[in-house]
This record gives structure tokens, C-alpha cells and sequence, in this order.
């Protein structure tokens, strides 16, 4: 459409001449051409047949609400019904299309003045920014609030990356947080391993010490019976090697049977009481002190073999006294030895070493073939038995390979759990221990004490400082957890006090 459009209306008498101007003038119309006699002007207008009426004087009025535009509307098209001029129904259809936008533009435009209301403009001043607004000013005012909402649209993306970026510069932070905590746990770890080690080594170092002097003492003592005896003591240690073999070292039952094992014995037993070492050491005291307990253990040994291995042999044993009817036709059917089973894990063993990954099926197959005269019982049978039934040992060999493979894995499957649940109680085991002397540690470094008291200075110390029977508990605590020592932890002050003097009296005497 132009700037400037024509529109030619016919009213009706009593249709009134300004509720017309009014909706046409909203619809942007600048001249207005009238058909009409008895129209009711405007008193500055001049009426005739044919009057063409500038609306100009019209533009500084408010626009009409879509109410009274439809209403006209409607006015024009009724009146425009008994027309035939094809070029005014046209401009009618024009004019409702134009009502139709003007609605939805309306609508629009309602919608877009509460956008405004909430996010830019104040709403006291909207209704004056809007009545002083003409209709370039408000496309200007809709351009400028597109870009508006376009700068927000550019504002919220950067925020939502900012947003972004600052989670992922979070989570970076979280992470190296727990691996720092992960490291300080290790390095609280490390420090308590090493207190742990520190502890091991000075009691290895004490528990050193002790076994430096008795071994001191211990070889002061044997010169001392070299000395004396002029014998050496390999001499006395082969005498009572002597003695042990065939008292403390025998199978006794395979002694019983046997009369060349008995001679043996009876001769050897008689070389030994001729020897010159014994006549030796029966002479000297000093030998015979280390001698005789030494002897006395290896009897007392002896005496708890026999009567476990003998006392069935024995007066109340199950192999004394005459047997019964039943019992003697039993042994009768017994073999004398069991050559058989011998076999069969002879050649279990065999095809152990030979056929080390074979299956249990294919081994237990072989040793039965061979064992259970099952080749010479087919060859007895017809043909068509034999093939038959090695058939069926082919269909069927599968499935018990199966059912050996399922009992082989139930097996390894319970040997690994009672493993797992082994090494799980041990760790449990290990993990409380640990606990324990770490707590032993701490109480004992509460005090401001060392860890392990190792003169009579110290202990004298915690003896006569305050809480004593309090830090001395805690010292022989931590001696029974750390250094795998066996003190009475219980007792009055002046107990413990004695123990701990005579524990520490052996290495502060070297």
C-alpha cells in the first residue's frame, strides 16, 4: 500500500460521522472519500455529493482499541454488502485483513509491553513513553529492544560458559585436593611405618646385645669344661646323637618286626657303652651336668613314643587277646598286601610326569582300560556289542568329563575361599595388631617418655614421676606389642618396677 489510501464508504444516515473518522484514522487511512447526502460533519466542514475530507487533523488522537476497530469494521462491511463495485470489495477485504494484523499486532504489542515492564523500563513511566511515542519512534524503540534482548541473549551465553568454566576449574580443584589427602595419608602412613621400623630396630638392637652376651657366657663356660674334661664338646653332642637315633628318630614299628634292626641297635647300644667318651664323661662332674638332662629329655621322648605308637600292642590294646570268629574269617579274605592300589597310583604318577596338563578324566579312562581288563572283556564280545558300547563311551565320555571338571572347580572354588577368608582374618588380625601398637606408641610418647626405657636411669624416672603405675603399664604394654616380649602387666608399682630392672639388667650389663 501507499502512503496515501482511498477508501470509499457508504454510510447510512444515522451512522455518525466522527465514530467513523476515529477507527479509520487508527488504520493509518489519510484521505477519506464519502458518497453520502445527509452526513453529520464537523461545523468547518462542507458537505456535497461527492467530499473528500482530509483526516490529518485526526493523527494527534489516540488509537482506538481493537474493540471499536472491529465494530467499524464490521459497520463498513454491512454497508458494503449491496455493493457491486468490485474494486471497493477489494479495498474492504484490505481493510479486515488490516484488522486482523492490527490484533495480532495488538497482542504482540501487549505482550512486549509487560517484557518491558519486567526486565527494562520502569512501569510509571510506561504509558508516557507509549502515548508520546508516534509510530517511528516505536519502531525504533523495537529495534533498539531487539538488540536489547540481544546484548542479554550474548550476556547470559557468557555468563553460562563463565558458569562452565568455573565448574571445570572446580572439579580440577577437588581433584587435587583428594590427591593431596591421598598423599598425606600416605606420608602419615610412611611416618608410622617408620616409628614402627625405628622400634623393631632398637629392640633388635637391645635383644642383640643379650644374645652377644650369652653367647659371652656360653663360650666362657665351654672352655671352662674343655679346660676341665680336656674333651671336646663335639665329642659329647655325637654321643647323645648316638643315642637319639634309634630312641627318638625311629619309627618304632618298623623296629618290632625286624630282628637285624634289633641286633643293630643291641650292637651299637654296646659300642657306645665302651667308648672311650662315655668312661670320659662319667668321670668328669661338669660334663655330666650338660649330659644327664640332655639324656633324660631324649628318654622322656622316647617313653611318649612308645606308648603312642605300642599301646594298641599293649595289655588293653585292640591287637591282645584271642580274636573272634567272625573277625578271623574277615582277615582271612584280606591280601596280605595291596599290590593293586599300588598299581594304579603307580601309573597315576607316571601319567602325572608324562601327561602333566591331561584332564583327570582322560588319566582315571587310561588307569581303568588297563587296570580293569576292560580291552580283553571286549574282545570276548561280538562285534556289534563292542562297537556299541564304544560308542556310548564316546557320547557320554563328555558329559562325565564335564561332571569331573565341575567337581575339580567346586573344589578349587572352596580351596580359594577358605583362602581368601584365611588371608582375610590374618590381615584383620595384622590390622588390629597394628592399631595396638600404634596405640601402645601414642600412649607411651603422651607421656614425653621415650618409646622403650633402656637404662635404670629412666626407669628410676617414670618410677618416681607422677602417674608411675600408669607409664610403667603403658612401657610394658608396648614391650609385649612392639618388641614380642612376655611381661606381667599386672601387679603394684613396685612389681613392675622389678621386672622391667631385671629385663633391662641384662643388656646394660654387657
Amino acid at each position: 500500500m501507499g502512503e496515501e489510501e482511498t477508501t470509499r464508504v457508504f454510510l447510512e444516515e444515522e451512522h455518525d460521522f466522527n465514530a467513523l473518522v476515529q477507527p479509520l484514522s487508527a488504520l493509518g487511512l489519510t484521505r477519506l472519500h464519502l458518497i453520502g447526502t445527509d452526513l453529520q460533519l464537523p461545523a468547518s466542514t462542507s458537505i456535497s455529493n461527492d467530499v473528500v475530507i482530509s483526516l490529518e487533523h485526526f493523527r494527534a488522537q489516540e488509537r482506538m482499541p481493537a474493540t471499536f476497530l472491529t465494530k467499524w469494521v464490521r459497520i463498513l462491511c454491512s454497508a458494503c454488502d449491496n455493493l457491486t463495485d468490485k474494486q471497493l470489495k477489494t479495498k474492504i477485504e484490505s481493510v479486515k485483513e488490516k484488522a486482523k494484523k492490527l490484533t495480532k499486532n495488538k497482542k504482540n504489542y501487549d505482550a512486549l509491553k509487560d517484557f518491558l515492564n519486567c526486565n527494562f523500563i520502569v512501569p510509571a513511566k510506561i504509558s508516557a513513553s507509549i502515548s508520546s511515542c508516534s509510530k517511528p519512534d516505536m519502531c525504533e524503540k523495537c529495534k533498539l529492544l531487539k538488540n536489547c534482548i540481544a546484548e542479554k541473549e550474548k550476556v547470559i551465553r557468557a555468563l553460562e560458559s563463565n558458569s562452565a568454566r568455573c565448574e571445570s576449574e572446580k572439579t580440577k580443584l577437588e581433584h587435587q585436593i583428594s590427591i593431596k589427602d591421598s598423599l598425606l595419608n600416605d606420608m602419615k602412613e610412611l611416618r608410622d611405618e617408620n616409628v614402627n621400623l625405628m622400634t623393631t630396630i632398637k629392640q633388635l638392637k637391645s635383644e642383640f646385645k643379650t644374645v652377644c652376651a650369652k653367647k659371652k657366657v656360653l663360650q666362657e663356660e665351654l672352655e671352662k669344661i674343655k679346660s676341665e674334661a680336656n674333651i671336646s664338646a663335639t665329642n659329647c653332642s655325637k654321643v647323645i646323637a648316638t643315642v637319639a637315633k634309634h630312641l627318638f628318630t625311629t619309627d618304632l614299628y618298623d623296629q618290632l618286626p625286624s630282628e637285624t634292626t634289633s641286633l643293630n641297635f643291641t650292637s651299637e647300644a654296646n659300642v657306645i657303652a665302651k667308648s672311650q667318651v662315655v668312661e670320659e664323661i662319667k668321670g668328669n662332674e661338669c660334663l655330666m651336668e650338660v649330659f644327664m638332662p640332655c639324656l633324660r629329655e631324649v628318654c622322656e621322648r622316647c617313653e611318649s613314643a612308645l606308648k603312642r605308637q605300642l599301646c594298641e600292642l599293649l595289655d588293653g590294646g585292640v591287637f591282645i587277646g584271642e580274636l573272634e570268629e567272625s573277625v578271623l574269617k574277615v582277615l582271612k579274605t584280606c591280601p596280605l598286601t595291596n599290590l593293586t592300589g599300588e598299581r594304579l597310583f603307580g601309573d597315576l604318577d607316571y601319567c602325572i610326569n608324562v601327561r602333566r596338563n591331561a584332564s583327570l578324566f582322560l588319566r582315571s579312562t587310561r588307569n581303568m582300560w588297563k587296570h580293569n581288563k576292560t580291552e580283553k572283556f571286549l574282545s570276548k564280545q561280538n562285534e556289534r556289542i563292542s562297537k556299541k558300547l564304544l560308542k556310548n563311551a564316546i557320547k557320554y565320555g563328555p558329559v562325565y568329563k564335564q561332571r569331573s571338571i565341575e567337581t575339580k572347580n567346586k573344589i578349587l572354588a572352596l580351596r580359594k575361599a577358605k583362602a581368601s577368608e584365611q588371608k582375610k582374618k590374618k590381615d584383620e588380625k595384622a590390622v588390629k595388631l597394628l592399631e595396638c601398637k600404634r596405640a601402645a606408641l601414642d600412649a607411651v610418647l603422651a607421656r614425653g617418655s621415650s618409646p622403650i626405657i633402656t637404662n635404670k636411669n629412666e626407669l628410676d624416672a617414670v618410677y618416681s614421676g607422677p602417674q608411675a603405675l600408669v607409664r610403667l603399664r603403658e612401657q610394658v604394654r608396648f614391650r609385649n606389642l612392639v618388641g614380642g616380649e612376655k611381661i606381667k602387666i599386672t601387679g603394684t608399682r613396685k612389681e613392675l618396677y622389678d621386672r622391667l630392672s631385671n629385663l633391662i639388667a641384662g643388656p646394660s650389663s654387657t
